[in-house]
């Protein structure tokens, strides 16, 4: 679509919702971090019962600052997955 520059007619069809979602889809940032918390201990645990070794010293709080930026970007894009039509037609819109 952008690359089209002469002045012609365009039309698109968009779904209403988008396909995927990060995490479990939550559009808060606390529910995709508790999410992945549930997620890495349930991980753990089947590694510590597939090794008969203990996985419990596994540092979850490793980097929090990507974590915390990956649930914020995450929680934007599940938003925007759910109003998929909107956010596409916004951008449309904003490119000109």
């Amino acid at each position: 679509m952008a690359r089209v520059r002469e002045t012609v007619d365009r039309h698109i069809w968009v779904r209403e919702w988008g396909m995927s979602v990060v995490g479990n889809g939550s559009t808060s940032i606390g529910g995709l971090l508790r999410s992945q918390h549930v997620a890495t201990q349930a991980n753990i645990a089947l590694l510590s019962a597939a090794d008969n070794d203990d996985y419990s010293y596994v540092d979850q709080n490793f980097q929090p600052e990507s974590l915390q930026t990956w649930g914020k970007r995450g929680s934007v894009i599940n938003v925007e997955m759910r109003r998929y039509r909107e956010s596409v037609l916004a951008g449309l819109v904003e490119d000109g």
